[in-house]
């Protein structure tokens, strides 16, 4: 037992009485204009079981709201993120199956670093068709300077021919 001027002079105070599952707490209210003590003990296991029901609800519904949240965060990702890189992703392997098509070109679907990515490629595949219609023309002129040649070189062996059975037949008159 406690002495009644060993309790505090404020208006309560807190106190446990034993360890264990029989563990008590008990609150020590003073009783106002007089020297009473008014001694209030509860069962800790109540206590503690109360306190877990009164937090439980609240807990419960964060972390509700929490996982709601994190799957409408995976919602935008996919839509926003992942959803364009399968198209260009789609669009990339339908190009490379093209048997080198070039007219092929990537949707630009958004704004951000993929359709940035997108925008790159559709002007990488435009100077590359510009370039292999520059290979086309000078092929052609190449084909064309081949048949020409050909042709004076034709032309020459011809003349060769004729002069060499002119000689032949100026040599047999001599």
């Amino acid at each position: 037992h406690r002495d009644l001027h060993s309790f505090p002079t404020r208006r309560s105070s807190d106190l446990e009485a034993g360890s264990g599952p029989g563990a008590l707490m008990m609150e020590a209210l003073r009783v106002p204009g007089t020297r009473w003590v008014l001694l209030i003990s509860y069962s800790r296991a109540t206590v503690v079981a109360d306190l877990v029901r009164s937090i439980t609800p609240p807990i419960v519904l964060f972390m509700i709201i929490f996982l709601v949240g994190q799957l409408a965060i995976f919602a935008v990702t996919m839509r926003g993120v992942v959803k364009p890189l399968v198209s260009v992703g789609g669009s990339l392997e339908a190009l490379s199956g093209a048997d080198a098509d070039l007219t092929v070109s990537l949707p630009v679907a958004t704004r951000d670093e993929i359709g940035q990515v997108a925008v790159a490629f559709n002007a990488f595949m435009g100077k590359l068709r510009d370039i292999m219609a520059e290979m086309r023309s000078v092929i052609e002129r190449t084909n064309e300077v081949k048949h020409t040649v050909s042709s004076s070189t034709e032309e020459t062996s011809a003349a060769i021919e004729q002069i060499s059975a002119n000689l032949a037949d100026r040599k047999s008159v001599v």
